[in-house]
């Protein structure tokens, strides 16, 4: 299955220079980021970062991957918290957790864009103007992500914009 994900998110993965610092992340973050590559934009739904493959260190030894959003939200490593990915936005004030490894992320992302190619655009549970068709398209794409990572705090967003109808 990550080689399927690999080819599909190819053309928009990132690769990052190694850093000084990067003796703080863990071996399988420094696989994706160095080897493997970040994924970079989304065809639907996520947050499109701009990554331009350079790592920033931040107070409290938290690793900087992209250099802003439209919105001025701060992606970032925290090492300190086993390689989490959060977000920092200027406008709160504060951090969210997005998903515990950069790993999560890829398959998070992944699962989203399937999910908007294969079952949505196929219609597989029928049409969403019908009662409770939204609410079945939002349960599978919940199910999908949570098979990946139980905190859907990033995520959940996605799920309650398909439930509401906002994004299909």
């Amino acid at each position: 299955m990550k080689d399927i994900i690999l080819e599909k998110l190819g053309s928009r993965l990132v690769k990052f220079e190694s850093k000084p610092f990067d003796e703080l992340l863990q071996e399988k973050t420094k696989k994706y980021l160095y080897e493997i590559g970040f994924p970079c934009g989304s065809s639907i739904g996520a947050i499109e970062l701009d990554l331009n493959g350079e790592l920033i260190l931040l107070p409290e030894n938290r690793i900087q991957i992209n250099s802003s959003t439209e919105d001025g939200l701060i992606f970032y490593i925290d090492p300190e918290k086993n390689d989490a990915l959060y977000y920092y936005s200027h406008y709160w004030k504060r951090s969210f957790f997005v998903n515990s490894s950069l790993e999560n992320y890829v398959y998070c992302l992944y699962e989203l864009e399937s999910f908007h190619e294969n079952i949505y655009s196929e219609r597989v549970f029928g049409e969403t103007d019908e009662d409770g068709i939204s609410e079945k398209y939002a349960h599978y794409l919940e199910e999908r992500f949570k098979a990946i990572e139980e905190n859907l705090a990033y995520w959940g967003g996605e799920v309650e914009d398909i439930e509401s109808g906002l994004r299909l």
